[in-house]
């Protein structure tokens, strides 16, 4: 069950759902995510982005700039919080212990690899996806490459 609450109208009748499932269920786990999930606008220019990068800068695919962005501005934004849980297929797994873990022993080669396979922006909020784009921005710029957003983009 997923209840979206940005209102107070909203707050107020998950409330009431919470009281009525508790009636009938008598035990529950609720568990909070803050932030709005990212949007599919906000997906759609990273993956341009990254396309852009790769066609001026010539240096690497656009597979490869995405996977540079995951492991060096993705991943940090997610360490901020280090009791980050990632839930996948009922599992859940902290996003910073599994980083170190399965990540971090890797050579920074085989690191970018597994950039491919290992996910880090699909879990970002709006707000991190924001500031990941802001940073990959910024880490370009640097090259002279100009990342904008489109006319009444983010």
């Amino acid at each position: 069950m997923r209840h979206i609450v940005n209102s107070d109208g909203s707050l107020f009748a998950l409330i009431g759902i919470l009281r009525e499932t508790f009636k009938t269920k008598k035990y529950f786990t609720v568990t909070l995510k803050f932030g709005k999930v990212r949007s599919v606008s906000q997906n759609a220019m990273a993956h341009a982005w990254y396309a852009q990068v790769a066609e001026e800068l010539r240096e690497d695919t656009a597979e490869e700039v995405k996977c540079k962005c995951k492991l060096h501005l993705g991943a940090p934004i997610l360490f901020r919080d280090t009791d980050f849980e990632i839930k996948e297929n009922g599992v859940s797994y902290n996003f910073y212990e599994l980083y170190q873990t399965l990540i971090t022993p890797l050579s920074y080669e085989d690191q970018l690899k597994a950039m491919v396979f290992f996910p880090v922006t699909r879990f970002f909020t709006t707000e991190q996806h924001a500031l990941y784009l802001e940073g990959v921005q910024r880490n370009y710029a640097h090259k002279n490459v100009m990342l904008e957003y489109p006319e009444g983009g983010e």
